[in-house]
């Protein structure tokens, strides 16, 4: 993977800067495509609301670094365990919620293309006719093997199931790893690019702490965020050019 000398050479609080100048960057490409598009839902879904939150998620996530430098305090042996942890963990949360957040703004630049992909969707499907079938055959199963209101629950949990294979899974229902699979079968993607995401994935999933998991390290986490600048700087590189389009409607307007 090609990183930009600039980003490969930064620490820690030189990255951050660069995370909220190219996220920057990026909410107002995907802003202006958002405005030459004549599409309702694009606009909706690339709402000044939306991708101010987008932001704001960015920019949370250098939070726990503020005032906090764990180098010099692990070098001194100041290092608190539980608070590099629970910083640690804060970091890794909030980079996996941007990066799924990029992902799903640059997909809503390409809604019509990822429409078209029909991703989640089932071909060659009837939804009455399975349906039908399913439900005879729980009908079939005897109560003392599965109590009515069970049955109850199923057949209404299978009929949404159902429902939602009808039809492209909306943007706004794709998580990480939902992403990441359509990224990597639909998308111009570098092998290193998946892995470098499934590691962002895996360590945000600290969330769920009741697991044991691994959580890396803060050098790790520094690799992730260097990944995550140069990803971001490849997906704006991907979006349409509307620049032109703009410039030559305030020539217009100017005339």
């Amino acid at each position: 993977m090609r990183v930009p000398l600039q980003i490969e050479e930064s620490n820690m609080r030189e990255i951050l800067a660069i995370l909220e100048k190219e996220s920057d960057n990026y909410v107002d490409k995907a802003s202006k495509c958002a405005y030459c598009s004549c599409d309702d839902e694009v606009q909706e879904l690339l709402s000044q609301d939306s991708l101010e939150r987008f932001i704001a998620i960015t920019t949370a996530i250098g939070f726990p670094l503020k005032d906090y430098d764990y180098e010099f305090n692990q070098m001194f042996d100041m290092y608190n365990e539980n608070e590099g942890l629970a910083r640690l963990m804060q970091a890794w949360i909030t980079l996996g919620s941007s990066v799924e957040c990029a992902l799903q703004i640059f997909l809503a630049i390409y809604l019509l293309n990822y429409k078209d992909s029909g991703w989640g969707k089932w071909e060659e499907f009837n939804y009455e006719s399975v349906k039908s079938e399913i439900y005879k055959a729980l009908d079939s199963v005897d109560e003392q093997d599965l109590a009515k209101d069970k049955k109850k629950l199923l057949k209404k949990n299978i009929k949404e199931y159902l429902k939602t294979r009808q039809e492209t899974t909306d943007i706004k229902q794709l998580n990480l790893q939902s992403l990441i699979r359509f990224y990597k079968s639909n998308v111009w993607w570098r092998d290193e690019y998946t892995e470098e995401l499934e590691i962002i994935r895996e360590y945000r999933n600290c969330v769920h702490s009741f697991k044991k998991r691994d959580i890396g390290e803060w050098d790790r986490l520094l690799e992730s965020l260097k990944f995550y600048c140069t990803l971001l700087l490849d997906l704006r590189s991907m979006t349409p050019d509307v620049d032109s389009m703009l410039e030559q409607e305030h020539y217009y307007n100017d005339y």
